[in-house]
């Protein structure tokens, strides 16, 4: 195998305003972006939230895993 095919990385997913999901779960490629319209701007907007809500999940749950190693230390260490 040549090595510029090995290095070459796999194409990169269309951008997710090109894309539009119907009621019935269908997904066809369209022209208009998010923010053609009201309804747009307010799918972008949900999106942004639950992306701030995965990324505090994930910050409590690495903290939380953190805190239990701390834990586990000192209870070796200390012996209580």
């Amino acid at each position: 195998m040549p090595q510029s095919r090995m290095l070459s990385s796999p194409p990169m997913p269309p951008a997710l305003s090109s894309w539009s999901v119907h009621s019935d779960h269908s997904i066809y490629k369209s022209n208009r972006s998010f923010t053609d319209s009201a309804e747009g701007k307010r799918q972008k907007r949900v999106m942004k939230y639950k992306a701030y809500g995965v990324e505090g999940k994930m910050k409590t749950s690495f903290r939380n895993g953190i805190r239990w190693v701390k834990d586990k230390y000192c209870s070796l260490v200390h012996r209580y």
